[in-house]
């Protein structure tokens, strides 16, 4: 989830490029959170903070993707599929 929320920032509101957000920028933090350096209810604590902040995020940012066409030739179903599938060309590639 913390991934994820870092793409989306990166992505639609900074509107870097996607490669580059395919790339964290602090891969040992997450690495760290994925071996347990969190303890659980703390995990949990902040799951409840991101999908709170996705449920703003998407009312914000959805119409603007799909209404204004800031990514003129995708619906947002388009641009998740891509995101999909080019993280598994890459995964298979390696």
């Amino acid at each position: 989830m913390i991934r994820i929320q870092e793409f989306m920032i990166r992505f639609i509101v900074n509107g870097e490029k996607y490669e580059d957000c395919l790339k964290p920028r602090y891969p040992d933090k997450l690495i760290a959170i994925k071996r347990g350096s969190i303890p659980l209810n703390k995990a949990k604590e902040i799951r409840e903070e991101i999908k709170l902040w996705s449920d703003d995020f998407l009312a914000e940012w959805k119409p603007k993707l799909i209404i204004n066409s800031v990514f003129p030739d995708l619906t947002v179903n388009n641009l998740l599929d891509d995101v999909t599938y080019s993280c598994f060309r890459k995964a298979f590639n390696q």
